[in-house]
């Protein structure tokens, strides 16, 4: 009785997942479905194997298979002897469309000002930009950028690694491609930027800053358009990049990652977003 219990246990829950996990991408959620129906109904029994062939059940239990992993690592530069050890984090997570890859610094503020703050040269990038001058998130700002980071005393650098799902790699045109980056990325700030301002609400004397411009409003209702204060002025907060620091730079130093793009309507292995988190507390993980 009890090697039977075990044995549908280990089928239910070590090779039907994998099994759905490798077929992922292959065919519709139908055809997934049913290429694991036998497997069910034997490990699931009869009074609930009418589960399976409703779609969407199917897919909230067993789409989205997360796996977490944290690894930690003391790392001491030696660039600079002047710089503290950097606490450095890794942590994966998985779904069908793509693999999410993210990896923190933490390092003094000042140190990071003096190694990869260029404002005089990033600004004109922002000027080609027509989101310059139309968001409250992007420059020109209305106060100082240095002295606006060194009221914090360290700042975690966060890189996100995007790597889309291998089924989904060419486009037919440009146009097709766009959306697509648009929509991945988007989907991925949706999530990465409230957990940031969760984090300020953690850690008092903190403050965020986002991987790229302000997704709370579109740019053609954003209130600066018309001189208007910012509907969301709790919420907005600046990027590195619009702070005028070399992202390039920081993250292939810092956290070992080369920023790739799209070529000829084929995705890149990966994509990059890069944000922050200044603060006044030690913190020994962040995410």
């Amino acid at each position: 009785m009890y090697n039977a219990l075990f044995f549908f246990d280990f089928l239910f829950n070590r090779i039907v997942p994998n099994l759905y996990i490798s077929n992922a991408g292959l065919g519709t959620e139908a055809e997934k479905v049913e290429k694991l129906s036998p497997l069910l109904l034997f490990s699931y029994s009869i009074p609930v194997s009418f589960l399976i062939y409703t779609n969407k059940i199917i897919t909230a239990s067993l789409g989205k298979i997360p796996y977490r992993k944290y690894f930690w690592e003391k790392v001491q530069s030696k660039r600079n002897p002047r710089q503290k050890e950097m606490t450095v984090c890794n942590y994966n997570t998985k779904t069908d469309m793509y693999t999410i890859k993210e990896k923190s610094v933490c390092i003094n503020t000042d140190l990071y000002i003096e190694r990869y703050h260029n404002p005089q040269k990033f600004i004109q990038f922002c000027k080609e930009c027509k989101m310059y001058n139309s968001c409250w998130s992007c420059p020109p700002f209305d106060f100082e950028t240095k002295a606006y980071l060194l009221k914090y005393t360290s700042i975690w650098i966060i890189g996100t690694q995007i790597f889309p799902s291998q089924f989904e790699r060419s486009f037919a045109t440009k146009e097709e491609l766009i959306l697509y980056e648009q929509n991945l990325l988007t989907k991925v700030r949706g999530q990465l930027d409230p957990l940031l301002l969760t984090l300020e609400n953690k850690y008092p004397e903190s403050r965020a800053c986002f991987a790229g411009t302000c997704h709370f409003c579109t740019p053609s209702k954003c209130k600066r358009n018309k001189n208007l204060p910012c509907i969301y002025p709790q919420k907005i907060r600046p990027s590195l990049e619009a702070l005028g620091f070399d992202i390039e730079h920081t993250t292939s130093d810092l956290l070992g990652i080369e920023l790739l793009w799209s070529k000829n309507n084929i995705l890149p292995e990966y994509y990059t977003l890069v944000s922050a988190f200044l603060t006044n507390n030690k913190i020994k993980k962040l995410i």
